[in-house]
């Protein structure tokens, strides 16, 4: 049985320290997982409770039409689709802590990761799926302790065994920086990973708490180099990256509220515009459609007075407001399965 007061206030912790954000969750972040190049199918996205506070995740169609939470009762966000659509794995908050929750794309059948393969006391959460679709790569946290030695990135089998860490992060939780490595996309070939890693400061960050840079490592957690300078990339939203279906760009939100894609050589940095959105935006959480033609992010206008989901193509035209309520967070693209 879940202890809503205690998870209430567990919640509330674990999104201004671990995250600092989220609905993401986290859940990005997070950041949505590597797709095959497809059709397009629902997209799944965090909306908090009003009164409570606590996340849940719901589902809506490419239109905007059939929104629905997912009937899971524990809070949860964060989603991420499967490749093959069918599995969501999400951020679920637990009497232990964060811990990933693997459900059908129906919100049936969670199943809460307990992972014997790492202590007890590390949080575990948010995700990200592999190609694959058999290891999800997952950020961990101690929050219980002051040693944050085992702070990283892990790759992680979908039944909860076999960890394997990837990163080990430079920059632990202190204060109001949360700090931590937060899994950002799978290359669609399956062989490189992209991650936000925050640190303290400097100055030009929002809040002066803390910055963030891209990095990207191959999947063994070998090869890492950084792609972005400290402070461009938004470090407070969950931080969702998306790597494009044909392996070509990766989409990220800046830390100003802007979109931009780069090369997962570090090249090209490129400002992706939104058109028609008005004068006062702030853009975040950004993601592929699985056909590598359109992408969802949240995005605030000043009509609005909210964060709302919006698609648009890749080229900033024909932007688009889904019917959702609310201020909402961390929108991931799912396949379609029929």
């Amino acid at each position: 049985m879940v202890n809503r007061v205690g998870i209430t206030d567990r919640v509330r912790m674990l999104l201004a320290a671990a995250v600092l954000a989220l609905a993401s969750v986290l859940a990005a972040t997070g950041t949505a997982e590597a797709k095959v190049p497809g059709v397009n199918g629902p997209i799944a996205f965090t909306l908090s409770d009003p009164g409570t506070g606590d996340p849940h995740t719901h589902v809506v169609a490419a239109d905007g039409s059939d929104e629905a939470a997912l009937p899971i009762e524990i809070p949860n966000g964060n989603a991420r689709w499967s490749p093959d659509g069918s599995r969501l794995v999400m951020a679920t908050f637990t009497d232990l802590g964060l811990r990933p929750g693997i459900a059908d794309a129906d919100g049936s059948g969670l199943e809460v990761l307990a992972i014997p393969g790492l202590p007890s006391f590390l949080d575990v959460g948010p995700c990200i799926w592999t190609p694959a679709g058999d290891r999800i790569l997952c950020r961990a946290t101690n929050f219980a302790t002051p040693d944050s030695s085992l702070d990283g990135i892990y790759s992680i089998a979908d039944d909860g065994t076999d960890p394997v860490r990837l990163t080990v992060n430079p920059f632990p939780p202190s204060g109001v920086f949360g700090g931590g490595d937060l899994p950002g996309d799978v290359s669609p070939d399956g062989r490189r990973f992209v991650f936000m890693r925050a640190k303290p400061g400097p100055p030009q960050s929002r809040g002066n708490d803390q910055s963030g840079a891209l990095f990207v490592a191959n999947i063994d957690g070998s090869g890492l180099r950084q792609l972005t300078q400290y402070g461009l990339v938004n470090s407070h939203d969950e931080s969702a990256v998306s790597w494009s279906p044909d392996g070509k760009t990766i989409l990220f939100g800046s830390e100003h509220g802007g979109l931009f894609t780069i090369h997962p050589d570090g090249t090209q940095l490129a400002s992706v515009p939104i058109r028609g959105a008005g004068m006062f935006t702030f853009a975040r959480e950004p993601s592929w459609s699985p056909d590598g033609r359109l992408i969802v992010f949240t995005l605030f206008t000043r009509s609005a007075g909210q964060f709302d989901i919006y698609t648009m193509n890749a080229d900033g035209t024909a932007l688009n407001r889904l019917a959702t309520t609310g201020n909402v967070d961390l929108p991931d693209w799912g396949p379609a399965t029929e």
